[in-house]
């Protein structure tokens, strides 16, 4: 037998050791299934509930951001800039040099 040979044997014993307790005792198939299962399963649901978080953040951060470009939007249209009108345009009575007169004197 060469090396190469009694490594390949030596590296499956632990699972033909494994496959011989099985035959031996079937009724351990049930409960390795369920050891082995359970990470499984768990690791899923909490991916599953990671990208569901994931979505609902990116869904939020959406609304948020068109909320606020909806109101900046608003703010322009209704004309939130700093000045006043004119006092003509006011309805407040002219005035030039102390000198008061109406916009009908012209």
């Amino acid at each position: 037998m060469s090396e190469y040979d009694e490594l390949k044997t030596s590296l499956f014993e632990p699972v033909r050791a494994f496959d011989r307790a099985l035959e031996q005792q079937p009724d351990l198939i049930i409960p390795l299934a369920v050891v082995h299962l359970i990470p499984i399963a768990l690791t899923l649901g909490g991916g599953i509930a990671i990208i569901r978080g994931h979505q609902k953040l990116r869904a939020e951060k959406e609304r948020t951001k068109q909320l606020s470009l909806k109101l900046e939007m608003h703010k322009h249209h209704h004309g939130r800039r700093n000045w006043r009108l004119a006092p003509e345009h006011r309805g407040a009575p002219m005035s030039i040099n102390g000198t008061s007169f109406s916009k009908h004197s012209f």
